[in-house]
């Protein structure tokens, strides 16, 4: 039996008030005749196992895992998991840290028209906000986001998704994917109405934003990247492979799951040169090995400190104060200073995922599983 609506969620290690808040403004829902999917985008085990319990105790919900732990945040892939099991004839994609007022779902149901894809703005709440009984008193008191925006509250036709394959997949980490949706639909004949915020408002619980300009958030120029990608395609309705919206089994994840792994670490390359032989060497590492066998790179940043003697500190800082009084535009610094900063903007990390990012895109590698980022990367790569 099929449901008029399908809410498709997509997460990633999120807290369990921040869902409950999220599920339960859907238990309070007026119009009934709906399921709301969470697709489990790779959670730590532990987080997994308390969403999974919540959302279980809930008729209308459905939880899947999809064991993508070493992947990057993919939403597009995320959401259409979701979008390839569910049931309703109209789809509606939501963020996990939304809160819906209790008349929401029949007033987007009012309306719904055919070969009409709706948006509506959210309100953002702010980080110490508590008072979830009386916040449709507040709507004054809140911001509420651009009137562009089309992520967060998408509304469409369900067979009009799966005549352009949904979301398009290459787009990873963050952005993108929501205009190129919206854009792909418009161009297919899919007229745009916006719902007014304020009939049926809908809450953004507070998170730190992260973006393109988030520092570390994503490999080096991938932003640029997607955005030449997105344009370039503009005129290509369909995309992905006919496998789009895959569930992955822990099974299906050699990088992860390999018992024979050969070791590569990284040397820090001084010039392009040297990193041009690190590349080198990492790729005919790759290509030899055997059926069975995963390769696990490993690089880290190596910060080039300043080394100086009491009498040469000593001396810099008396001819510097001389210098001063002399009134020289000069300055004088230890000779290893330029050294310094030619070693310590170098990062290892960064080229080595440019690297991972170009074999992944050229579709190189059988599996690939990203297993830290922070001081230390640690990637594991499969053969095809």
């Amino acid at each position: 039996m099929s449901s008029i609506i399908s809410v498709i969620v997509g997460f990633r290690n999120r807290d369990v008030l921040r869902v409950k808040r999220h599920v339960d403004s859907f238990e309070n829902q007026i119009f009934r005749d709906f399921e709301v999917i969470f697709v489990d985008y790779g959670s730590d085990a532990e987080v997994a196992k308390e969403i999974e319990s919540l959302v279980s105790g809930y008729s209308f919900c459905k939880y899947v895992y999809n064991y993508t732990i070493g992947f990057p945040w993919n939403r597009s892939h995320a959401l259409n998991t979701g979008l390839r099991i569910s049931i309703g004839e109209h789809i509606l994609f939501s963020d996990i840290d939304l809160i819906y007022d209790p008349n929401f779902l029949m007033n987007l149901i009012s309306r719904k028209k055919d070969n009409v894809q709706l948006f509506q703005q959210v309100y953002w709440l702010p980080e110490q906000f508590i008072d979830y009984q009386n916040i449709n008193a507040k709507l004054n008191d809140f911001t509420i986001s651009d009137s562009g925006s089309k992520g967060g509250v998408h509304f469409i036709e369900r067979e009009k998704l799966f005549e352009i394959g949904g979301y398009d997949e290459f787009y990873c980490f963050w952005g993108h994917e929501d205009n190129d949706l919206f854009h792909r639909l418009d161009k297919s004949g899919i007229k745009t109405e916006w719902m007014a915020p304020d009939v049926a408002p809908v809450f953004h619980q507070w998170h730190p934003i992260a973006t393109s300009e988030t520092k570390n958030f994503m490999p080096d120029r991938w932003w640029d990247l997607t955005t030449i990608y997105m344009n370039l395609n503009r005129g290509q309705l369909i995309r992905n492979a006919s496998g789009w919206g895959r569930i992955y089994s822990k099974n299906e994840r050699p990088s992860l799951t390999s018992k024979d792994i050969v070791t590569y670490s990284v040397k820090i390359a001084k010039n392009t040169f040297e990193k041009a032989g690190e590349y080198k060497r990492i790729i005919e590492s790759l290509n030899s090995l055997k059926s069975g066998q995963c390769l696990e790179v490993i690089a880290v940043n190596k910060k080039y400190d300043v080394r100086v003697t009491f009498v040469q500190k000593m001396g810099r800082k008396i001819a510097n104060l001389i210098i001063k009084t002399l009134n020289l535009p000069y300055n004088l610094v230890e000779r290893d200073y330029f050294k310094a900063l030619k070693y310590n903007n170098l990062n290892t990390i960064d080229d080595i995922l440019f690297l991972i990012w170009q074999l992944v895109i050229s579709k190189e590698l059988g599996d690939y599983a990203i297993l830290e980022t922070d001081h230390k990367l640690v990637v594991r790569l499969t053969r095809k």
